[in-house]
């Protein structure tokens, strides 16, 4: 009778244990189709180029636009212009060709809006075998350009390394470490504006187009002038807007001087341009907390001071090109007419400190043959 017993108790704990290790915990199937579909979408759509261009006009969109509707299509520039969206509106290719001698497609517009140098590196590595053939190269600069303060572009947040990552701090050095693992947030605005304009268009966003001067079409081809853009509130907004979290950055100086490494290695010669504002802003801006001006006009004299005359630095007033407030938009964007003055006084500066070099002449066509660049593309 014991012996019994005890078989049963034996036979029944050994079935409870042998149940307990087929009872596994189950993953709802929503949940495993939802992580699906999150891999699925960061693979295809946030690391791949595909979403980026199918919206041309967002993000990384506006690089593919950038290479395809001017660089791939003028394949043999003598001038080159990089900056953001003040050298974007402020020089008008066209014109400098007509001004210069010059056939349509020898000067490009590459400047973007927010660009900072790193940026024009990245544009210039991708399309070096293109634009090595300048002659001349414009950068457009100014002090924001060289704060960490300043959220990165798409451009950064796409392109840089774990360096580049570290320059930025607190939120912004999260947030691009955090794209390294995980893009499809960035992604997502993109894909939902491309959505969007299926359903009211009943197409996909075409990319912009270029406008008569040779710029993307992006601004507006107007005069343009509320006189509120230029009191002193606004000017104010705008420099602490740009100005409130500035910290120097000697890593993205570091971009530009791997820039002009490369522009020099290619035989051409740097211009790197503060171009003028309008009313009091540069002035409010010398009296701003930390002098991020004077650290600026410091730097950029040294860094282009290392290479002699070959780079040089130069920071215009309105003065200089005749303009008053009436030819802006804002506190540094040109309208339509400010632009063709900045562009005309601006050729004839540059032909003149262009001369100077060996084969400077750049109204003309003819030029010194160079060894080939090697793309990085």
């Amino acid at each position: 009778m014991l012996r019994s017993s005890i078989s049963s108790s034996e036979t029944f704990t050994t079935r409870v244990l042998s149940d307990t290790l087929r009872v596994r915990p189950r993953i709802p199937r929503c949940v495993l189709l939802a992580t699906v579909g999150l891999i699925l979408a960061e693979l295809l759509i946030a690391r791949t180029n595909f979403m980026w261009k199918m919206a041309p006009n967002n993000g990384l969109g506006m690089l593919f636009t950038l290479e395809h509707s001017i660089i791939q299509s003028n394949p043999k520039p003598r001038v080159v212009i990089f900056g953001d969206s003040r050298s974007r509106g402020a020089f008008l290719p066209a014109l400098m060709e007509q001004r210069m001698g010059l056939e349509r497609g020898r000067v490009l517009n590459l400047a973007m809006g927010g660009a900072r140098p790193f940026d024009d590196l990245k544009i210039y590595e991708r399309n070096r075998s293109v634009l090595a053939q300048a002659d001349a190269v414009v950068i457009g600069v100014d002090a924001w350009n060289f704060s960490r303060g300043v959220p990165p572009s798409p451009l950064y947040r796409y392109y840089a390394n774990w360096a580049d990552r570290l320059e930025y701090t607190g939120a912004h050095r999260f947030s691009l470490m955090r794209h390294l693992l995980f893009r499809l947030p960035d992604a997502l605005p993109s894909f939902q504006g491309y959505v969007k304009h299926w359903i009211k268009e009943g197409r996909p966003p075409r990319p912009t187009g270029i406008d008569k001067y040779g710029r993307l079409a992006v601004d507006p081809l107007d005069n343009n002038h509320d006189k509120n853009n230029f009191k002193t509130p606004a000017l104010r907004y705008w420099i602490t807007h740009f100005y409130s979290d500035y910290q120097y950055s000697s890593g993205f100086e570091g971009h530009l001087v791997k820039l002009l490494t490369l522009l020099r290695e290619d035989g051409a010669r740097v211009y790197l341009v503060r171009l003028p504002t309008a009313g009091t802003y540069t002035t409010m801006l010398e009296q701003y907390d930390g002098d991020p001006l004077g650290q600026f006009r410091k730097n950029m004299t040294r860094v282009a001071g290392a290479w002699g005359e070959a780079v040089q630095f130069r920071e215009f007033v309105p003065e200089d090109a005749g303009l008053s407030d009436r030819d802006f938009r804002d506190w540094g964007h040109l309208n339509n007419d400010g632009a063709v003055r900045w562009t005309e006084f601006f050729v004839r500066w540059l032909g003149t400190v262009h001369a100077g070099r060996p084969g400077g002449q750049l109204g003309s066509d003819s030029r010194t043959a160079r060894a080939p660049a090697q793309s990085l593309n």
